[in-house]
């Protein structure tokens, strides 16, 4: 290895050659810039199954939102193709040789858990957009990250991240989860 170059560089100028396809967009799009990904796609709702798979061709990882229903269809469609799928927003990494969504029983309540809607008045501040989502969001960057380079043990099922997040006081901690697999 050339001595002026570090791991964590070539770990850098990988993920330059890496495609990622964002299901919703949002925050985690100036994240991914961050990295420089050859290619960030994005889908918004609604999203249209039959030109799913048409849209993540090409792509080398998904990295889910919205809700679950969403997610499943674009899991499916990430698995038929080949490539692995990170959820949201408990977050595991689905290979397409491993455990599918449709067997992962996520938690009920996770999508009514996190409040996407801006904190009004808190602290006399005007708002603390979607915090929430915005550090789900960074933890999904960072399972990009560690599948794709190597650096670090990504989460796959049934082993998984949760994020608690106390709205009032802007607190969270971040705990490994086990999802149930049926």
């Amino acid at each position: 290895m050339h001595k002026n170059y570090s791991p964590l560089l070539l770990a850098r100028e990988y993920l330059e050659n890496v495609k990622v396809n964002v299901i919703g967009g949002g925050i985690i799009i100036p994240l991914l810039k961050g990295f420089k990904f050859k290619e960030i796609r994005v889908i918004e709702n609604p999203i249209e199954k039959e030109q799913l798979k048409k849209r993540l061709k090409g792509m080398d990882v998904v990295i889910g939102g919205y809700g679950h229903e969403e997610q499943k269809d674009a899991a499916r469609a990430a698995s038929e193709l080949g490539m692995p799928f990170i959820t949201y927003p408990v977050i595991t990494t689905i290979l397409p040789d491993g455990i599918s969504f449709e067997e992962i029983e996520f938690p009920l309540f996770i999508d009514s858990k996190f409040d996407t809607k801006p904190l009004q008045g808190l602290r006399g501040r005007g708002a603390e957009p979607h915090i929430s989502n915005t550090l789900i969001r960074t933890f999904q960057v960072i399972e990009l990250i560690k599948l794709f380079t190597g650096i670090g043990e990504p989460y796959f099922p049934p082993n998984a991240l949760e994020l608690d997040f106390d709205q009032l006081t802007l607190d969270f901690e971040v705990k490994k989860m086990r999802l149930t697999v049926r």
